[in-house]
């Protein structure tokens, strides 16, 4: 990829520089090299007109295959009450929040959508509010340390969690994405929006996804 390139490119001077140079010079340097990757950098919209574009990452490509694996493809007329918010921060391979909210108001179309989005046998009720049904396309979360300045934001080592909500009664849906890769730079802090909503955890929630057989590929030793 370009971008890894780029970065490779960068580090390999800073390394370069760290040989020939004080150590004044060199974290200037290093504070030159994050500003131009942009690492740190927060995209956010809530406009709908932005829904599915996927920006602020250094890779994009995946978050958006992920998001269009089963969120829907575009805002339908047949949605209203649209709420939509994307957040994205430099710093990781990708790290992005992705929130889709509305209502279906004719039946059947509610239906319809429903069909086409959820296997009826993987649905379950939310473990954080039994009002909410809940299709999950990935839940995979790992935390790490919790920032310095805000114990109460715990760095986000890794992330894949997809999921579908809905109540049948109101014909509400949320669907919602969170995305992190290579992580430990963004926090809770900046991607808190699911935790907040309902009130979650973070910590528990890491233990309600514990998956034995993907910590294991992935070499990761967790401890309850």
């Amino acid at each position: 990829m370009k971008w890894k390139k780029s970065l490779l490119f960068l580090a390999s001077g800073l390394i370069l520089v760290m040989i020939l140079f004080p150590m004044h010079v060199v974290g200037a340097l290093y504070v030159l090299l994050s500003f131009i990757s942009g690492e740190g950098k927060v995209t956010e919209t809530t406009d709908i007109a932005d829904y599915g574009i996927i920006t602020g990452n250094y890779d994009n490509d995946y978050p958006a295959e992920f998001m269009f694996s089963f969120f829907p493809e575009g805002i339908s007329e047949d949605f209203s009450n649209v709420s939509y918010h994307y957040k994205a921060q430099k710093g990781d391979t990708y790290a992005c929040e992705i929130w889709l909210e509305f209502d279906i108001q004719d039946e059947t179309k509610f239906a319809e959508f429903i069909d086409a989005s959820v296997d009826p046998e993987q649905v379950t009720t939310f473990s954080y509010d039994p009002s909410l049904s809940d299709y999950t396309v990935s839940n995979n979360f790992i935390l790490t340390s919790p920032e310095d300045d805000a114990p109460d934001a715990i760095h986000i080592e890794y992330a894949e969690i997809g999921k579908i909500l809905y109540n049948e009664e109101s014909q509400h849906v949320i669907c919602y994405a969170l995305l992190m890769c290579d992580g430990g730079y963004s926090s809770t802090r900046e991607f808190g929006r699911f935790f907040t909503r309902f009130k979650i955890d973070p910590i528990q929630y890491e233990i309600d996804a514990y998956d034995d057989t993907y910590y294991e590929e992935n070499g990761t030793v967790f401890i309850r």
